[in-house]
């Protein structure tokens, strides 16, 4: 389990959430530090670990691979993330549905 807190910048994009380090890099054509698939993954409110980090966690367990804790800066970024990203999941699973259907013609 790794407990170290770093500061990630993050953009979802075609089904993934990608990091970057530095926030000029989220818009740019860098390549991501990560990306994890949202396809079947699973979103929900954390709980804090310690008054000094995770005061608004979120946790994120893609359907492979570990959970990930991430940290917003405010209650009100947390919602706005986790609604992203459960939107991202919904759309990526429609996405695969789909797929799987028109194969099936």
């Amino acid at each position: 389990v790794n407990t170290a807190w770093k500061r990630r910048f993050f953009r979802i994009s075609n089904g993934s959430l990608l990091w970057f380090e530095e926030e000029t890099d989220v818009e740019s054509s860098r390549k991501p530090k990560g990306s994890l698939s949202l396809a079947g993954a699973e979103i929900q409110e954390g709980r804090p670990f310690s008054s000094e980090f995770g005061r608004f966690p979120l946790k994120l367990t893609p359907a492979k691979g570990a959970m990930r804790v991430l940290e917003a800066a405010s209650k009100k970024e947390r919602t706005q993330w986790i609604e992203a990203l459960s939107e991202a999941v919904l759309s990526e699973h429609r996405r695969l549905v789909q797929g799987a259907l028109e194969r099936q013609q």
